[in-house]
């Protein structure tokens, strides 16, 4: 019997418990709102997670670093360093020294995230000797401020809030630290980027709201390769790479084509900009395979391995793509790639992912309503294709959607080129705010109604 990737999530955003097999072509569909989403972005999240080098990783802790402390530091040195240099009207005061000035350097560097080179021991005795020169100087600052801000005292320059600020950032500081010295000897970087990529995908908000945040988890097992991860706790966790979660991409629009000649790769190593909006979502890694360079002779050898597949895309967009003078064209009309159809741009992404080589049996293709922008008849055609992959190359597929229609051709292709043992249908619920994913892969019509109450509905009103 064919065994798929089993996946559980507990207590994640607003997911409860979800129980998934994924053991070909899953499809997960139901309101909005009821975690569906969730599901897909956690999965990519610790997929994006194990692509990333060490390098990256060191880039992503200072950056951390930086993110957790520069509010602190940044007040600390507009208010308190800054100011004393400021002109203001015709008040005559001492100026500081440079002497003073440089004494405090490390404050405005930490303020304005100056770029940091070097290893992860780097950065940890970078902060530990933030720590120390603060505790070191922090009579000397207090007589600093009131010496030279004693014309501006009030609300915001008072003595006492000026030592508050100045705690706060020894406070704030021991407490990165705290975080990073977990991960000091290296070995544990997978399990820390896991936790950045979840708070970067989900805001900052990857536990729950109100809800159990101590028993938050997620566990995989790809046929008996496990891997175990708890936010809270790393000697909980069971982190190991998943080798076939490696080559996952998340497609949440086609409309991505938009943006491919003017993506940049991961910048490695500085901290400031070392996991940037860019490339730190998501999108940043799809991004990055569609760019691969094509070679000329692997790219027939694709297509002629997977005729069934190319013909299905052939049979919405017949074309390639050309890269000229930067910019990525239909080779056939010269039109920007941008400027086609928006429909067709699912089918373009895909077809160069494969031409590409960057899809393979080892791919988990994570679609994100991908019904967006197609006619019901390109739905269909959208689910042959993604039986029709399944089948010839081997890639996992988990596809989120609304669509009626989809989920019936899904249902319907999957018969047609004998793939149902391979499809798995869940149905996300929300009863009593507790939020559900029901498995209805033999219960099909069950989810298949729920999509279709709405039209039912207006049949009933408008009677």
């Amino acid at each position: 019997m064919f065994v798929g990737m089993k996946i559980a999530i507990n207590n994640v955003a607003v997911i409860n418990q979800a129980l998934l097999d994924c053991r070909g072509v899953s499809l997960i569909t139901g309101k909005n709102g009821s975690g569906k989403s969730t599901i897909g972005k956690v999965i990519a999240s610790i997929a994006a997670a194990m692509n990333n080098d060490k390098e990256i990783f060191i880039a992503d802790c200072v950056n951390y670093f930086y993110k957790t402390v520069g509010t602190y530091y940044n007040d600390l040195y507009f208010y308190y360093i800054r100011i004393p240099f400021m002109i203001h009207g015709n008040i005559d005061i001492a100026h500081p020294s440079e002497e003073d000035r440089l004494r405090f350097s490390f404050i405005s560097d930490v303020a304005r995230e100056k770029p940091f080179k070097g290893n992860f021991e780097g950065l940890m005795d970078y902060a530990y000797s933030l720590v120390s020169n603060l505790e070191n100087n922090s009579d000397y600052f207090l007589q600093y401020v009131e010496k030279y801000s004693k014309p501006f005292q009030g609300k915001r320059f008072s003595i006492s809030l000026a030592k508050d600020v100045y705690q706060a950032c020894i406070d704030i500081t021991k407490e990165a630290i705290k975080n990073l010295e977990k991960y000091q000897d290296n070995s544990n970087y997978l399990y820390v980027s896991i936790q950045q990529e979840l708070n970067y995908t989900f805001h900052g908000q990857f536990l729950p709201i109100g809800g159990d945040r101590e028993n938050s988890f997620i566990t995989i097992d790809d046929d008996g390769d496990l891997f175990a991860y708890h936010h809270n706790s790393y000697e909980k966790s069971k982190i190991t790479n998943i080798s076939s979660l490696k080559n996952t991409f998340y497609i949440s629009d086609g409309c991505l084509l938009d943006q491919i000649d003017s993506h940049k790769k991961k910048v490695k190593g500085n901290g400031k900009d070392g996991f940037s909006p860019s490339v730190s979502s998501l999108d940043g890694y799809l991004l990055e395979a569609l760019n691969k360079k094509k070679n000329i002779v692997t790219q027939n050898s694709i297509i002629n391995d997977y005729p069934a597949v190319f013909s299905i895309i052939d049979s919405v967009w017949p074309h390639s793509t050309l890269k000229q003078k930067g910019i990525t064209i239909n080779s056939d009309t010269g039109i920007n790639i941008s400027n086609e159809a928006s429909g067709a741009k699912i089918f373009i992404l895909l077809k160069i992912l494969l031409a590409n080589g960057s899809i393979n049996k080892d791919s988990l293709l994570i679609f994100d309503e991908p019904e967006n922008h197609l006619h019901p008849e390109w739905q269909s055609v959208l689910a042959k294709l993604l039986i029709v992959m399944n089948k010839y190359i081997g890639c996992k597929i988990l596809c989120i959607t609304h669509s009626p229609n989809l989920l019936f051709a899904m249902d319907v292709m999957s018969k047609k080129y004998q793939r149902r043992d391979f499809l798995t249908i869940y149905f996300s619920n929300v009863d009593n705010g507790q939020y559900e994913i029901i498995d209805c892969t033999n219960k099909i019509e069950k989810a298949h109604m729920e999509l279709v109450k709405p039209y039912i509905k207006l049949d009933i009103e408008g009677e």
